[in-house]
């Protein structure tokens, strides 16, 4: 194999598989909760995830709004998630993108949250 097409063959592994650190930064509507195997399908929840590393979220079936802050480790592709309510309201979540599907995965219980990116 020549030289040029090795190096081409690199740079493109490295360039297509790599996603953007901030790949989970926007408004996302959490579709549906997988929790021990039971499948609980939402209708009116969400969470925007900020820039500034702060973000909202919402949860329609309680009528509850919550703020926080977030930190990302993107190494072990971990989201955590500060509230603003106390410890009870903070999360650690291992982030997963497949297609236009972002998959939380709790790093804590057997939970899985996917959403799909809001316009």
């Amino acid at each position: 194999m020549n030289r040029s097409l090795i190096i081409i063959l690199v740079t493109c592994l490295f360039s297509c598989s790599s996603q953007s650190p901030n790949f989970f930064i926007g408004k996302w509507q959490i579709l549906s909760v997988v929790e021990n195997d039971q499948h609980i399908v939402l209708k009116n929840n969400w969470m925007h995830l900020k820039e500034d590393g702060s973000f909202d979220s919402y949860d329609g079936d309680s009528d509850k709004s919550e703020t926080g802050n977030w930190e990302y480790e993107p190494k072990e592709k971990l989201l955590n998630i500060i509230g603003n309510a106390g410890d009870e309201d903070n999360s650690k979540w291992i982030l997963l993108m497949r297609n236009d599907t972002l998959i939380f995965t709790s790093s804590e219980n057997n939970l899985e949250l996917k959403a799909i990116k809001m316009k």
